[in-house]
């Protein structure tokens, strides 16, 4: 790879573009797709491009400078807008001019200061504005007010607002604004709350949006008629007399969410922090410290070989299943991954890990174990288990990875771990580079919007992000492979991507395999032609299903495991 390699050099620009235009990360990826793949699909790997399997220092060096200047501007962008979260406003008396935040600026796309009038919200809210101007209102008497508005432009979207009474005769009124997204997941909670049909709820969340009768019935392919009938199923549910008040009440209860577990969860996702609940820590030679999870306490061990992007965290029915079927789980975190030290250099990540693995278990004094592989953690687990020997007794697959042919499969993976794919194993460099660039500006965004942007070709999985504890547990998963920086995925995507078809075919203890079958990333037809050629083996595979089968179907799931254990 050289300076002079045009499509690298297109690639450089864009990266360095970021640094001021840190919102065109897509710009990057677009480039990096042309730079690896030939034509607009990104199915086949470039016949021309460079390959390399060690990382370049010089290359590093600079996105690693890079993504110190990029990760500067975020921060400071984030001192400049200030609170981001809530819209804040000033009505001066008199003038009835509006200054407002940063976060207001960008929900009503309003240049401040301006006239009230000039505002996009609704009639209502304009007059209750007004009214709080009033010289009545400096009565002590009188209270804030919490109403709920309409910014009109340039989306309608339905707010929370409170009115701040003025503290003087020539003081501003002081308005804050709490944009309410209706999300599947809020939409799902109002459905139970008030025992809703699947046809009710859609209807309520066309009036939450402030829609009419008319433009949710043409959305819905439905008669006026039918709209109206739901409409009085709904009012009847939630006791009251108008949709107006159902409104009211909806935004109520989303306000109450936010203040709740809603809140302490969104806090506590956007700290990006690995969590350490029971995790425990092993040392290791040359100084290293193995930290791995353990879950409950029965006679019979899995050893939980976690995956890519997916950590070692359960869903609470999984553990549940577990502990009736008498299981203890043993989840070690890879080097580099969590709070496990890092391999002494990218050539020894899969040796680290397997020595890893293997201490945990002498460590434990455990004579038998299940070995369970997890999506990108296959590999290893194969590894893992044959270097256990007589302690392995069995391994099973969850909707894990099989050595990667890049004709045959790269066409059908989604569009991440494609590109990951390709760059761990001849761009390392360029993984890296994405890497470090990627992460402080996802940081920013938050990672609900990385793990919609990397589940996007899937829409199961996007799906499965609205239920709460599955986009904890994702996210969880998305922490414990960057709480060091994007290191580890480089080192573990080469892993996934190498050939380790010999580490297979030295597996000399039964194998069980289960796969979704809509998973984006390993086609369940490739893992059964793979193995009918191996072994003659034929995968259990679920329906209904993708990636995030381990959290959409924990039962499935344990049931699995079950049926294979040796106590």
């Amino acid at each position: 790879m050289t300076a002079r390699d045009p499509n690298l050099n297109e690639l450089l620009e864009t990266a360095y573009d970021l640094a001021a235009e840190p919102d065109q990360f897509e710009d990057l990826i677009t480039v990096a797709k042309r730079y690896l793949f030939e034509g607009s699909h990104s199915e086949r790997i470039r016949a021309d491009l460079p390959r390399h399997a060690d990382a370049e220092e010089g290359l590093e060096r600079r996105m690693a400078s890079l993504a110190r200047l990029l990760q500067i501007e975020l921060s400071n962008d984030d001192k400049a807008s200030g609170d981001t979260f809530h819209a804040r406003i000033s009505v001066a008396p008199r003038s009835l001019i509006v200054t407002g935040n940063a976060a207001a600026a960008a929900l009503m796309d309003t240049p401040f200061p301006c006239p009230l009038a000039s505002l996009p919200f609704d009639r209502r809210t304009i007059l209750l504005i007004e009214s709080s101007l009033k010289p009545k209102q400096l009565d002590a008497r009188v209270q804030d007010q919490i109403f709920l508005t309409q910014v009109e432009q340039p989306l309608v979207r339905s707010c929370l607002a409170l009115i701040e009474r003025p503290a003087s005769e020539n003081g501003s009124v002081e308005i804050a604004i709490t944009f309410i997204h209706w999300s599947a997941d809020l939409l799902g909670r109002l459905k139970s709350a008030f025992g809703l049909t699947e046809a009710q709820t859609e209807i309520l969340g066309g009036f939450l949006n402030h829609h009419s009768q008319k433009t949710i019935a043409l959305q819905r392919n439905l008669s006026i008629e039918t709209i109206r009938d739901h409409s009085r199923a709904i009012l009847q549910k939630t006791n009251c007399a108008r949709m107006a008040d159902v409104v009211q009440l909806c935004a109520s209860i989303a306000y109450l969410l936010r203040q709740s577990g809603a809140a302490e969860q969104a806090n506590a996702l956007a700290k990006w922090k690995t969590p350490t609940e029971a995790m425990a820590l092993l040392a290791r030679p040359d100084g290293r410290t193995l930290a791995w999870y353990d879950y409950g306490d029965g006679p019979a061990t899995v050893l939980f070989i976690h995956g890519y992007v997916q950590g070692p965290f359960f869903p609470v029915r999984f553990l549940d299943e577990m502990a009736k079927l008498g299981v203890r789980l043993i989840c070690p975190s890879r080097p580099g991954y969590g709070h496990s030290a890092p391999s002494a250099s990218r050539k020894s990540f899969d040796a680290t890990a397997v020595a890893d693995a293997v201490a945990l278990v002498e460590s434990l004094g455990l004579k038998h174990v299940i070995v369970v592989g997890h999506q990108g953690g296959a590999s290893h687990a194969f590894r893992i288990a044959a270097a256990l020997g007589d302690r392995a007794t069995q391994l099973l697959m969850i909707d894990g990875g099989i050595p990667i042919d890049e004709k045959r499969y790269l066409a059908h993976m989604n569009e991440m771990a494609r590109i990951g794919a390709v760059t761990s194993k001849h761009a390392p460099s360029i993984m890296s580079m994405l890497m470090n660039i990627g992460l402080p500006i996802y940081k920013k965004r938050g990672v609900e919007r990385f793990l919609r942007d990397y589940h996007k070709s899937s829409p199961r999985d996007v799906a499965s992000l609205d239920d709460p504890e599955t986009m904890r547990l994702c996210a969880w998963g998305c922490f414990h492979s960057l709480e060091q920086g994007g290191e580890a995925w480089v080192r573990d995507g080469a892993s996934a991507m190498a050939d380790w078809d010999g580490d297979f075919d030295a597996l000399t203890i039964p194998l069980f395999w289960l796969h979704p079958r809509d998973c984006p990333v390993m086609g369940a037809e490739f893992v059964a032609q793979y193995l009918a050629r191996k072994n003659g083996q034929v995968p259990e595979i679920v329906p209904d299903t993708a990636f995030n089968i381990l959290y959409t179907q924990p039962e499935i799931v344990a049931a699995f495991i079950g049926r294979h254990l040796k106590i």
